[in-house]
């Protein structure tokens, strides 16, 4: 199905019912964007609300862009930008920069990850920078916000759809917005955190709450030795030797990030993994 393929927005009455009640809690929130969000007092039905500010959202906005850029130009004397009124991006920040996930690299090539224009992205033995890939994905937002697509800076806490077909948007603001379609970029959520406090279920990701028959002795000794990949990327940005110190990396693929970073600053870098041969392509970088 094509995102943004109506031809005209579209208004409501006020009041319909819900069904098929989702909630969507995983959204980032570090890096604010500029941008005063109106009350919901207008009826205007979006045709497509993009829930995310990460490299999904960036994908698909790409190609939402590609085909109303020409739009947009011939028109630019005459009308608004095509898109105003008919789409928004709702999030509060993109989930690669520094600020959330520290600086460094991502375990993939660029052309394996970036996002596309007139060309395919040129191959490169190195891996992708962060930063790098983080401005990227925030380019193609604004490169959609100057086609008319609007940037709220909010949570989403809840998706509802209606007996009418549309959907109800609520977020952490109190903001309400409709829509027909909704794109949801969330992510995997956020880490497991295996020192979680097994007493308040709700609050507990699925992975979390399987770890409740695990005993964990003196968790606030721990606390501060044991840490998330993104954690660990912000502590040691600032380039502190680790060395002499042992670094224990337990996970799969991101666990290669924590390898790198802990062995380029002198730690002594161990990884936790079954006891199985791991298949690799000739001329791995690892």
């Amino acid at each position: 199905m094509q995102i943004l393929n109506a031809a005209q927005p579209t208004t409501i009455s006020t009041h319909t019912s819900d069904q098929n009640v989702s909630t969507v809690n995983q959204t980032s929130s570090v890096q604010k964007i500029s941008d005063k969000v109106q009350a919901a007092s207008s009826n205007q039905v979006q045709d497509v609300i993009f829930i995310g500010r990460g490299s999904s959202i960036a994908y698909a906005l790409t190609e939402v862009c590609d085909r109303y850029e020409g739009q947009s130009s011939t028109q630019a004397q005459s009308h608004e930008p095509p898109l105003t009124g008919r789409a928004m991006v709702i999030g509060s920040s993109e989930p690669w920069s520094k600020e959330v996930r520290g600086s460094g690299f991502i375990n993939h090539q660029n052309e394996l990850i970036d996002t596309w224009g007139s060309k395919a992205p040129k191959y490169s033995k190195e891996y992708a920078d962060r930063q790098q890939f983080s401005d990227a994905n925030t380019a193609q937002i604004n490169r959609a916000a100057s086609l008319g697509v609007r940037e709220v800076n909010d949570e989403v806490s809840n998706v509802k759809k209606g007996d009418d077909g549309l959907f109800r948007v609520s977020t952490k603001q109190g903001h309400e917005f409709v829509t027909k379609q909704v794109i949801l970029g969330i992510g995997a959520g956020p880490h497991t955190n295996a020192l979680a406090e097994s007493g308040d279920s709700l609050s507990l990701t699925p992975a979390e709450q399987r770890l409740g028959n695990i005993n964990v002795e003196n968790k606030e000794a721990i606390k501060s030795q044991v840490l998330d990949l993104d954690e660990f990327m912000r502590l040691t940005d600032n380039g502190t030797s680790l060395k002499g110190k042992t670094v224990v990396v337990h996970g799969p693929n991101a666990g290669i990030d924590a390898v790198e970073r802990a062995g380029s600053l002198g730690a002594n870098a161990g990884k936790l993994r079954k006891n199985i041969d791991k298949i690799r392509a000739t001329g791995d970088l690892i």
